[in-house]
């Protein structure tokens, strides 16, 4: 774990992204929920706006994550074994994941709320993920793009213990 921490706080605006950005532990990213917008161009490869591992005490709030397309390469925000989070009041658009948590050693503890979604092949994406909560999940569009099929939500191995509350879930339009 890393000592200190401290809050990297966003205006107003739209700032341009051109690679992975890696937050450190005890840190809190806040935007003005609406008003700060983080953009990335297509990406050769699959990206990520925000990657940690084995962090704790993140969060993440405020922000507008977006791309021009979800077949862009750009994903939101990826997390694998991270304790004690917070992703509250963030908006992703276009994107192929949103949020990817879990995967390796176990995530646990996490707070997801006010997350908007909208066009994203998958928006929310678990494994290895326990006792966490998600409150006020409104995602719409997401899933098939073209010949793929994505997901609102995937639940993979070793969730346990996650709490769904309020959800609203609109599939794609035709």
């Amino acid at each position: 774990s890393h000592a200190g921490g401290g809050t990297v706080a966003f205006p107003s605006g739209t700032f341009r992204v051109t690679s992975w950005l890696y937050p450190a532990g005890n840190v809190s990213i806040v935007g003005i929920p609406g008003e700060t917008i983080l953009f990335m161009p297509a990406q050769p490869t699959g990206c990520f706006f925000f990657y940690g591992y084995e962090l704790e005490n993140v969060s993440i709030e405020g922000l507008t994550l977006r791309a021009n397309s979800n077949t862009d390469n750009v994903s939101g925000i990826a997390m694998h074994g991270a304790i004690n989070c917070r992703v509250q009041n963030v908006r992703f658009e276009n994107l192929d994941y949103g949020m990817k948590l879990g995967s390796g050693p176990v995530a646990s503890g996490w707070l997801i709320e006010n997350l908007t979604a909208r066009n994203c092949k998958l928006a929310i994406f678990a494994l290895d993920m326990t006792d966490s909560t998600f409150i006020g999940l409104d995602i719409a569009g997401c899933g098939f793009t073209g010949s793929e099929t994505g997901h609102c939500i995937y639940l993979a191995r070793g969730c346990r213990r996650l709490v769904f509350k309020n959800l609203n879930l609109t599939s794609p339009s035709s």
